[in-house]
């Protein structure tokens, strides 16, 4: 795991105006939305595996309000 300061990953990855807080990071690392560590209060993401992956939830947490029978049925 290669760690990236947030601050980095904001810059690189989000345009202004939609970019997480350094509190928004560390709950994303909390709840293991995101693949990281918080070292003193400042949140470090694994910028590899971020870059990877297209949706981020919690483990356990659906991606849409449907569940699998919704989806088959859906028109």
């Amino acid at each position: 795991m290669q760690l990236t300061r947030w601050t980095i990953i904001n810059r690189e990855e989000f345009a202004k105006g939609s970019r997480p807080s350094k509190q928004e990071w560390c709950e994303l690392i909390e709840t293991q939305a995101v693949d990281g560590k918080i070292i003193a209060g400042t949140p470090y993401i694994d910028a590899a595996r971020f870059v990877a992956n297209t949706v981020m939830n919690p483990p356990g947490t659906h991606n849409s309000d449907m569940d699998v029978p919704d989806l088959l049925s859906y028109h």
